[in-house]
């Protein structure tokens, strides 16, 4: 499903659960935190070492080209075009374009740099509020998607929600809501634990507020 239908599917259960009320007009950045938060904390450190790599490799290449002398860049740029011109692919302008490879490959290496430099400062964030606990952390991509489908039950319906089952299917509004939720979002894991906790943040100041956060 590709993230338009997600949303519309997302909206239509959000909508049953608070029997039309709700609009997809605010509580995005929660949505968006779920979708992008690790599974695990395996998953996350997986991710978190292959971007740092990448980082100290571009940093690397970066610093190597800032310190190539004027007679280095030259040769290399005589080189690139040498290449360029045996290679059937590249037309006659994309081969004048290698004159400033190395201007470029720095100029896009500065650019990648920034942008690892913002990943990674994401992922410490994420360590720091998520995984920096010892031991096995729980799903906390599905702990925010069942607070998000909370907070929308508290702003729109103005109560607690409850979870509950009746033969081992959901019975509860809240309950129905959020495990279509997960199924949306391919959370392969039973929904009681997440909505408990997410149910247990859930203070009387925030039902009088009509908002969790």
């Amino acid at each position: 499903m590709d993230k338009l239908g997600t949303t519309q599917h997302v909206t239509a259960v959000l909508k049953k659960m608070t029997g039309g009320k709700y609009t997809p007009i605010m509580l995005e950045r929660l949505v968006v935190d779920a979708e992008v938060l690790h599974e695990s904390k395996a998953h996350f450190k997986r991710d978190k070492n292959s971007i740092d790599q990448i980082f100290e490799n571009c940093l690397s290449l970066y610093l190597n080209l800032r310190g190539m002398s004027a007679p280095q860049k030259k040769r290399l740029t005589s080189h690139s075009q040498k290449m360029a011109l045996q290679s059937e692919e590249l037309s006659v302008e994309k081969i004048a374009g290698v004159e400033g490879i190395c201007d470029s490959l720095i100029g896009l290496l500065n650019f990648f740099s920034t942008a690892f430099i913002e990943e990674r400062n994401r992922l410490e964030d994420q360590k720091a509020r998520y995984w920096s606990r010892q031991g096995r952390s729980p799903n906390w991509r599905a702990r925010l998607l069942a607070k998000w489908v909370a907070g929308v039950y508290v702003q729109y319906l103005k109560k607690k929600p409850t979870y509950g089952t009746d033969r081992n299917y959901p019975s509860t509004p809240y309950a129905r809501a959020l495990q279509e939720i997960f199924e949306i979002y391919q959370i392969d894991m039973d929904i009681r634990k997440p909505a408990e906790w997410a149910i247990s943040q859930i203070t009387e100041e925030d039902v009088e507020r009509s908002k969790i956060w």
